[in-house]
């Protein structure tokens, strides 16, 4: 049984059908086919990877894709799908905490701590998400957040 990897080009879902032993080479090729951009989402099931690049507006080139989804992937551990219905659902408060942890994925020299608050983050926003409106996620929880 296949899996359906999806594309939101301008918004607009694309499916495509892939066999279920899908390699990265192939996700590479569709990535880079489907000319990914900022606001573009590309997901497979929760088991490989789900990426969106908020932080430019350009094409992502193919070897970065993979790289940078495969990174935010392994660092956000069981917090993954949390971060990937928060893209789908394309809630403003969640997509600011997601862009804030792609852009940190990419700096190798972030250390572990930075990617410790994320679940604070999430606990904060789920508690009260109308405090996530009123600023800007910096990486760092609220002094007045239930998770300081």
């Amino acid at each position: 049984m296949g899996e359906t990897l999806t594309f939101l080009p301008d918004l607009k879902l694309v499916h495509v059908r892939v066999d279920q032993d899908l390699n990265l080479g192939v996700l590479r090729r569709l990535a880079f086919q489907a000319h990914l951009t900022v606001r573009q989402l590309m997901s497979v099931d929760s088991r490989l990877i789900s990426l969106v690049d908020l932080g430019a507006a350009r094409v992502i080139p193919e070897d970065d894709l993979v790289e940078q989804a495969v990174t935010l992937q392994d660092r956000l551990g069981e917090h993954y799908p949390f971060y990937r219905r928060a893209i789908v659902a394309q809630d403003p408060a969640l997509l600011a905490i997601c862009r804030r942890f792609v852009e940190l994925s990419r700096d190798r020299a972030v250390t572990s701590q930075v990617f410790n608050a994320l679940p604070s983050a999430l606990e904060w926003l789920e508690l009260d998400p109308e405090l996530a409106h009123s600023a800007p996620f910096n990486g760092q929880p609220r002094e007045d957040s239930p998770c300081t």
